[in-house]
């Protein structure tokens, strides 16, 4: 039975100067769990055909979903090497003012690369947090299969990179999903007041407690772990659900990983907004900062096709 300590170190305010990913202010947790095993799973596991619509928007905590990606092509196609051998000179981040192509990207060690696309159409990248990559619903749109109940998707996304201990700090944001497709990653996930601030936002955000070490021996060996902490390794094919504004932190395992995921919620893609289009580049104080597909000149010189993402209640079968 694990057993609950209070950490004599442990103050709900934080020594002064520690601050988290975005800046914020630490909240640090007050009890942790005296010993634990790490590399097990505390989340619950869900066959997909099990899963509907309304257990995820109802899901109070994190759980993995099993079997939904066993049938995709991408477990082969997204190997390192097969990956490099078909799409190395795709861009995999285009923006306003060039572009990365996947083969540089993961040439680059111990560098986690991000790709997205949006909704609604006209919808603002920005770079570097967020930059726009074509190749969601372009090269690789045929390698994945993705059920109605994945969507509406506000924001579709891909992870890939070299070298072990890649991975996100504590964040959060409304209700998501992420699948691996090659490379174990170890996930901790706490509750939504385990910090006060938003999607970035201001507010308090929670210490980070993964280990990137570049030795594999102690590769993301969590510090610590607070009592209200969920630890859980995913494995190749699994899909993880992580309700709205839960923390998590992520780790890579292995040399190379790779893995897609959205965020989505009811009432996220109303029609309405179908046609909105917003000048990003004017709202942002940076040109160079905020950008739409609008104002990447490849995309406007008819030197490739871009888009972003389909009208989402039409996007999934």
């Amino acid at each position: 039975m694990q057993q609950a300590v209070v950490s004599p170190e442990a103050n709900v305010e934080p020594p002064t100067g520690m601050t988290g990913a975005h800046g914020n202010p630490i909240q640090m947790p007050t009890e942790f769990i005296e010993s634990f095993e790490p590399g097990a799973c505390d989340l619950e596991a869900v066959e997909h055909t099990e899963v509907t619509r309304e257990m995820l928007m109802s899901a109070t905590k994190p759980f993995m979903i099993k079997g939904l990606t066993h049938n995709w092509t991408a477990h082969t196609a997204w190997a390192k090497d097969e990956l490099l051998r078909r799409h190395a000179q795709e861009p995999f981040q285009l923006h306003a003012h060039g572009s990365a192509a996947l083969g540089d990207l993961l040439d680059w060690n111990g560098k986690y690369h991000m790709g997205h696309a949006v909704y609604p159409p006209g919808s603002c990248y920005s770079d570097p947090w967020r930059p726009y990559s074509p190749m969601l619903f372009g090269a690789l749109r045929d390698d994945y299969y993705l059920p109605a109940y994945l969507g509406p998707m506000v924001t579709f996304q891909m992870g890939v990179g070299s070298g072990y201990g890649i991975g996100v700090p504590p964040e959060n944001h409304p209700s998501s999903w992420f699948a691996v497709i090659k490379g174990k990653k170890r996930w901790v996930l706490r509750p939504p007041d385990a910090g006060t601030s938003r999607s970035g936002g201001p507010g308090t955000e929670p210490p980070g407690v993964m280990q990137r070490w570049r030795d594999p021996s102690g590769l993301c060996m969590p510090a610590s772990k607070p009592v209200d902490a969920l630890h859980c390794d995913q494995a190749e094919g699994d899909v993880i659900w992580v309700p709205d504004y839960w923390w998590h932190e992520t780790c890579g395992l292995e040399e190379y990983s790779i893995g897609m995921g959205a965020l989505t919620y009811d009432g996220c893609c109303p029609r309405a907004h179908l046609e909105r289009q917003e000048n990003c580049q004017q709202r942002s104080g940076d040109p160079g900062e905020n950008y739409a597909v609008a104002d990447i000149p490849s995309c406007t010189n008819g030197e490739r096709e871009c888009g972003g993402l389909p009208f989402p209640h039409h996007s999934l079968s």
